[in-house]
């Protein structure tokens, strides 16, 4: 006999929903980016943590659709994007403005910057920490700093070969002056900042799990107390 899908309650149905809206955005930032512009841009870290969005919001509406529940997959790559989009938000209002010497509004509000630098941001890193439910283990923070240092030895040495130049002003700084000291200081404050907004991720949904379970569990002892009584 067929198993018969379980319905989604109000907030997997308001958790699918953004998730759909995710989506809806980063396929129009990404088509403004690759086909208006021209260029596909996979040297930017901006445009990898958007793509890595994309893909983890559309296993989210996959499992709720088709399962009615988050995969422990699903919720590493949720984690993991929205540590990417973390830094990508964070560096496009802290560093770029003064490192590109452009006025921050340039960098957030025309054509598919106000996507990829904005609203997908935004909108993502909102649903997971307000919507989205996720069960995570404490070892999972192991791999929030995997993409980033990835990106990291790959863009330095595409740099070094003469492949790619950049493309952040702050990378061909490193690159031009050649100096040991300030990337290694450079990989060290990537792997602890993106070790640590992991582990807030995964301690934060840990925390509210435990909420929950907490809060069940004191409903089930109220009524078992009051099945005694009677």
């Amino acid at each position: 006999m067929r198993k018969r899908k379980r319905q989604l309650d109000q907030r997997q149905q308001i958790c699918l929903g953004l998730n759909l809206l995710i989506i809806f955005a980063e396929l129009l930032g990404l088509y403004l980016r690759f086909y208006i512009l021209g260029s596909p841009g996979l040297e930017y870290y901006t445009v990898l943590s958007n793509i890595l969005t994309l893909v983890a919001s559309s296993f989210m509406v996959y499992d709720l659709l088709a399962k009615g529940k988050i995969r422990h997959l699903t919720s590493v790559l949720r984690q993991l994007s929205v540590v990417m989009m973390t830094v990508t938000f964070a560096v496009v209002l802290f560093i770029l403005p003064w490192n590109m010497n452009v006025a921050l509004w340039k960098l957030l509000l025309p054509g598919q910057m106000f996507f990829l630098h904005l609203s997908c941001p935004l909108l993502s890193i909102s649903t997971f920490f307000f919507a989205e439910r996720h069960r995570f283990f404490n070892r999972d923070h192991r791999y929030s700093s995997i993409p980033t240092m990835i990106y990291a030895v790959l863009i330095l040495a595409l740099n070094y070969a003469g492949v790619v130049v950049g493309p952040y002003p702050f990378i061909t700084k490193i690159v031009h002056q050649n100096n040991l000291r300030d990337m290694v200081a450079a990989a060290v404050i990537c792997y602890f900042v993106t070790t640590g907004l992991g582990s807030l991720c995964i301690w934060y949904h840990r925390s509210k799990m435990q909420k929950i379970y907490d809060k069940r569990a004191n409903a089930k002892e109220l009524r078992e107390g009051n099945l005694h009584k009677a």
